[in-house]
């Protein structure tokens, strides 16, 4: 069954351990906001806290068309996936804790803003896209004390169709992510619909990538590029450096280099030169007058030689006229 609270001051805490929770309209609820559901929890229209906003589900959390607005924290946990959609998130703290997190634009501006911390705990894909609506962009961004932003799979930053739909996704000062898969930057294919990841300072892009051991990172789907156009990785708005203000991190070991097949030939013929049981030209000389040295003397006539003082041999006498 449902339980419902009224917090001090105005709050408000309603807990489903077996259903769904869904809240429309805008509720200022004052001191803090909780919603915690079995199933799912999908808010619309616009919610305000002067205290913490919380909302728990064991399946999806869905916040769509409207704002959602803390002066302390939101708190969002979700046992399959977050998504946000045509909405406001905002808070000096925002946690997004779930197996996939999408921060999406469909037809109006959508933005997820943590002034001072953003904590990113994902198991599987994160997506930042623009939508198909014109202005409709899509906004990740983090403060200073950003440190826990953790994606298992892919991050995706993805421009939308609309014209200024861009994706975006920002620290300030810095970026500090780990990725377990691959970061992919997609240009939209409306004007102006980058697809950014960016540092607000000159220094620095951080991205550790614990199951790779080179590349990860994409830009219009070539791997290793920075930047194309207004899309890539950006630090203080010009496109970032590698090693420099981009600065990437990898878990597992290069494989070695393989053996270039141009250079076997060039190996065979060099195994072949180097063989200790092929002759130089010398040692075959040598060898071919010692054969001669062991073969019967013959005089100059061709034939053989009689023994010394002997009369009996083949050699004819001179005949004498």
């Amino acid at each position: 069954g449902m339980t419902a609270a009224n917090v001090a001051e105005g709050g408000y805490e309603v807990r489903v351990p077996g259903g769904d929770i869904a809240l429309g309209g805008g509720v200022p609820a004052g001191a803090r906001l909780a919603l915690v559901a079995g199933g799912d929890v999908s808010i619309g229209g616009a919610h305000a806290a002067s205290g913490d906003i919380v909302f728990t589900a064991g399946r999806h959390v869905v916040i769509g068309a409207g704002a959602v607005a803390s002066g302390a924290r939101v708190d969002i946990t979700a046992g399959q996936d977050v998504a946000v959609r045509d909405a406001q998130v905002s808070a000096p703290i925002v946690s997004m804790r779930a197996g996939s997190l999408r921060v999406q634009a469909e037809l109006q501006p959508t933005a997820v803003t943590a002034s001072t911390e953003l904590v990113l705990d994902v198991g599987a894909d994160l997506g930042v896209t623009g939508g198909a609506a014109a202005g409709a962009s899509a906004t990740l961004f983090g403060g200073a004390q950003s440190r826990s932003l953790r994606i298992g799979r892919d991050l995706l930053i993805e421009g939308g169709g609309g014209e200024n739909a861009f994706a975006r996704m920002a620290g300030n000062p810095d970026v500090d992510l780990e990725v377990g898969g691959v970061v992919r930057l997609q240009s939209g294919r409306g004007a102006g619909a980058t697809a950014v990841l960016e540092s607000i300072s000159p220094t620095t892009i951080r991205i550790f990538f614990p199951n790779l051991a080179e590349g990860g990172y994409f830009v219009d789907g070539e791997e290793g590029r920075i930047a194309a156009g207004g899309s890539g990785f950006f630090a203080q708005g010009a496109p970032a450096v590698l090693d420099a203000n981009l600065l990437v991190r990898y878990g597992l070991a290069r494989p070695p280099a393989a053996a270039e097949p141009a250079l076997q030939p060039v190996q065979r013929e060099i195994q072949r030169i180097d063989d200790p049981f092929q002759p130089t030209p010398e040692e075959t000389e040598a060898r071919n007058k010692a054969r001669e040295d062991e073969e019967e003397p013959k005089d100059r006539t061709g034939n053989e030689a009689g023994p010394a003082g002997s009369s009996s041999g083949s050699r004819r006498r001179p005949v004498c006229s």
